[in-house]
């Protein structure tokens, strides 16, 4: 695939001399192709981090092909080069994934939290209203929080909140 989208490198796979259609040569192309086809893999598809790096050492390792065993255009110092930023390149984008998956996980934790407390509330909730005594509406009085259930549950959870943003905080809870 490599020696279809570079000019030079497709010349010398097939045994042509490169240097009789141009007089000059880079691997800009080739890394630029690489790099935006690694890019896009980390942007666009729903993969792992860790299937991704598999892609990225793939990647080098085409461009370390080309460059070191056909040979680069820009000999072997630029080639170097070339390569130590090109894996540069790859390891970031693929710490860059995988903090983006690790952040996104804090999220959906921090979700199924919240999930959870409110469930627990409004059980706790309901649990209450089935043990009180019903009144008819005429004799009960006007929702204020200090009178009704929901208030009570609700400082409850305040509470709660409180004392575990007090120990998240480096305070003792008493």
């Amino acid at each position: 695939m490599t020696g279809f989208v570079d000019l030079y490198y497709f010349l010398t796979l097939i045994g042509e001399d490169p240097y009789a259609m141009l007089d000059y040569y880079t691997d800009t192309r080739l890394l630029l192709i690489l790099a935006s086809l690694l890019s896009a893999g980390h942007v666009a598809l729903p993969i792992r981090w860790c299937i991704l790096a598999v892609h990225e050492v793939c990647g080098v390792l085409v461009y370390f092909w080309c460059a070191f065993i056909i040979g680069s255009p820009e000999g072997n110092s630029n080639a170097i080069l070339n390569l130590v930023l090109f894996t540069a390149l790859s390891l970031l984008t693929v710490l860059g994934k995988r903090n983006l998956e690790y952040n996104e996980r804090i999220a959906f934790l921090s979700f199924v939290d919240e999930k959870t407390r409110r469930f627990q509330t409004e059980f706790k909730l309901s649990q209450l209203e089935a043990k009180a005594p019903h009144e008819p509406d005429e004799k009960r009085s006007d929702s204020v929080p200090d009178t009704t259930y929901t208030g009570k549950i609700f400082d409850d959870a305040l509470e709660d909140q409180l004392k575990e943003s007090w120990t998240l905080e480096g305070g003792s809870t008493g």
